[in-house]
């Protein structure tokens, strides 16, 4: 299912090359995590977190793009933690992109603490998005139509974004065999509430492609997670 297309000090992995959309996973980062980049027939593209840290990464993400012809049009954020963050300044910067996230999140991203890069005593920060959302719509942009899911639990603006209603992007919230680290009681109640009845209502066949770990199915999850039974 998986295909190395490109490496350097990482690797960008081909998983999806269906004729009117292509889905790279590109593994970055202080805590290898996943940023997704999204291709339609035309070759513009767009990135859901962008967690490109060091240099060598991103150079990495440049030449792939200018190699495979891709032009980003904007970044989606599941949410606004400091490993889903890194890189997005930099892509914003070379592209003249704009960076979209939920409105509770906003902050974080320019407050060390609050995205939790203080936690490993650094000081990641972006500018504040260019577009927020404020409540769950489709965005349609080309060759996508993407449905915004507000899954608050990991952190009170989570997103998820269920792409041409097949591949669903889960953030934190959801992944293979877990669910996503919560602060206190009540955010793991509220992200379970999320998860039960946003996510495991899609189709059973829905790909999900988490903020880190490997691509699963809302099928493989509702039948095998255990943190969904408990």
């Amino acid at each position: 299912m998986f295909n190395i297309i490109f490496s350097n000090m990482e690797k960008i992995y081909l998983l999806i090359d269906d004729v009117n959309i292509r889905i790279w996973r590109f593994v970055a980062g202080i805590i290898e995590t996943n940023t997704y980049i999204i291709a339609g027939a035309r070759n513009n593209c767009f990135f859901i977190d962008m967690a490109a840290y060091f240099e060598e990464e991103f150079d990495s993400i440049k030449a792939f793009l200018k190699q495979n012809g891709l032009f980003p049009a904007f970044i989606l954020n599941t949410h606004g933690h400091f490993d889903h963050i890194s890189g997005a300044d930099r892509l914003r910067n070379d592209y003249s992109i704009p960076l979209i996230i939920s409105e509770e999140d906003n902050e974080m991203l320019t407050n060390s603490e609050l995205n939790r890069s203080l936690m490993l005593s650094l000081d990641i920060k972006t500018r504040k998005a260019d577009i927020n959302i404020m409540n769950e719509k489709v965005i349609y942009a080309g060759d996508f139509d993407i449905e915004v899911i507000k899954t608050p639990g990991h952190t009170k603006g989570s997103l998820s974004f269920l792409v041409n209603g097949r591949f669903l992007f889960s953030g934190d919230t959801l992944f293979k065999g877990a669910i996503g680290r919560c602060f206190s009681l009540n955010d793991l109640t509220m992200e379970k509430k999320s998860i039960k009845e946003k996510l495991l209502v899609l189709n059973e066949n829905t790909l999900v492609f988490p903020g880190h770990g490997d691509v699963t199915t809302i099928g493989e999850e509702k039948e095998y997670n255990k943190y969904l039974k408990l």
